[in-house]
């Protein structure tokens, strides 16, 4: 029969420890790691519901309008003659919204069409300059009243029309979001 000693003994409790440090080492990796699990999959649940939230509210083939309206949508923000000063790009209107600027134009007359992000028009219509002078930047200010959007966000263009052909010159577009009253 065998019988510890007392360095038997030490050496015996020692590697025990050292296993059982292991182990807890173990555990505590463990543990870490579905915790970040957790965050992940808890993330990963909010997304997806959030995609399915999404995909109920805009159904049929609209879907594909309304994610486009703020990623996809390359606008125009700088005109060689038109310069908008209010609303500024991805500003939350509310019906009626003052818009302002200055532009060198046709006759003092700087024309405007807001669309939701669906293409659907909501309001157009032209804004006079104070003064008639295609050299100089004039200042324009006016109140736009718009109907109820069929999407989140839209566009407001802003452009001269040839005189010649009825071309659209100088589009300056500003990407906006509606707001509800």
């Amino acid at each position: 029969m065998y019988t510890m000693t007392r360095v038997h003994l030490f050496f015996f409790v020692e590697k025990n420890i050292d296993a059982h440090e292991r182990r807890i080492n173990a555990t505590i990796r463990v543990y870490m790691l579905l915790k970040a699990f957790g965050k992940f999959a808890g993330g990963f649940i909010a997304l997806s519901a959030g995609i399915v939230l999404l995909a109920y509210m805009c159904r049929g083939d609209t879907c594909g309008s309304v994610f486009s309206a703020f990623t996809n949508r390359v606008s125009k923000e700088r005109s060689e003659n038109i310069r908008v000063e209010v609303p500024y790009a991805y500003d939350s209107i509310q019906s009626p919204f003052t818009v302002r600027g200055t532009a060198r134009v046709f006759e003092g007359t700087v024309f405007y069409t807001l669309t939701d992000a669906l293409g659907k028009s909501l309001a157009e219509g032209k804004l006079r300059t104070k003064g008639v002078n295609e050299k100089a930047f004039l200042p324009f200010e006016g109140s736009i009243f718009y109907g109820m959007p069929g999407a989140p966000a839209g566009t407001l263009e802003l452009y001269d029309v040839s005189p010649k052909d009825g071309v659209h010159l100088d589009r300056l577009e500003v990407t906006v979001s509606f707001s509800l009253p």
